[in-house]
């Protein structure tokens, strides 16, 4: 069964690009896993372009709430690609323009993680704190993602975390990551 949060091919490129650090593309199709509660699971071969490429997993999720500019929902995703010794990469898709020089930040709990961006759209943990994240994830309820508006305005995006810990397993399953 297919779900809503397939990757549009447009957001993969976008955000493989910015994760990354490459024009990484992926094969031809991704293969829904399972949905865990509010996230859910795929897993593709993706291309580097240079003839190398791997396994890749990742698992998403849609804002339950947002307040403020935009009308698209904001996603979550954490990827895997152990082909590129990468695992736990968190990012954040925003369904709207935002301001990429004003603060933007991710609570869970009483945790906060400050956040960078790569365009407009695109955000991700500063420092590489993208494990320290995933874990606080692990434990926790909800992410609240703040973040101003390009065009002006504060906006605030909720996560559910449930489902996230066998979302997670799932896809260290699937791509052999520990």
């Amino acid at each position: 069964m297919e779900s809503e949060f397939a990757m549009p091919r447009m957001t993969v490129a976008a955000l493989l690009f910015a994760v990354a650090g490459t024009s990484a593309l992926p094969a031809a199709g991704q293969e829904y896993i399972e949905t865990f509660t509010d996230w859910t699971a795929y897993q593709y071969q993706e291309q580097d372009g240079q003839g190398g490429g791997g396994q890749t997993c990742y698992m998403v999720t849609a804002a339950k709430s947002h307040s403020g500019p935009g009308s698209e929902p904001s996603r979550v995703y954490v990827t895997h690609r152990p082909w590129r010794n990468e695992s736990g990469v968190v990012s954040i898709a925003f369904g709207f323009d935002v301001n990429d020089n004003a603060p933007i930040s991710a609570t869970i709990g009483g945790t906060q993680f400050e956040l960078k961006t790569w365009g407009t759209e695109l955000a991700w943990p500063y420092d590489g704190k993208d494990r320290e994240m995933v874990n606080a994830m692990i434990r926790g309820i909800e992410l609240v993602v703040t973040a101003s508006a390009s065009g002006g305005g504060a906006t605030r995006d909720t996560f559910s975390l449930r489902g996230f810990s066998a979302a997670f397993q799932e896809i260290s399953r699937a791509c052999n990551v520990n």
